[in-house]
């Protein structure tokens, strides 16, 4: 199979992707947590509030995580 007809493949498979896709939805986004012991997506106001700035500190998650951190440490 030729470089060119892979290309080709890819760009149909996308074009087809787009009339499934609602046309309502403007971006899909999957975003996981690690500071649980479980995978966790947060909610898109999370992911403003805190992920996406320096109010990483102040997000339950991530100060569940670092409570548990100091907690391990201590004897």
């Amino acid at each position: 199979m030729a470089v060119g007809s892979v290309k080709e493949e890819k760009l149909l498979l996308r074009a087809r992707l787009k009339r499934l896709r609602c046309p309502h939805l403007t971006k899909l986004l999957i975003c996981t947590c690690k500071a649980c012991e479980i995978p966790y997506a947060p909610t898109l106001f999370q992911l403003e509030e805190y992920c996406k700035s320096k109010q990483h500190e102040k997000c339950p998650f991530y100060l569940q995580m670092r409570e548990y951190e100091v907690t391990a440490l201590v004897p």
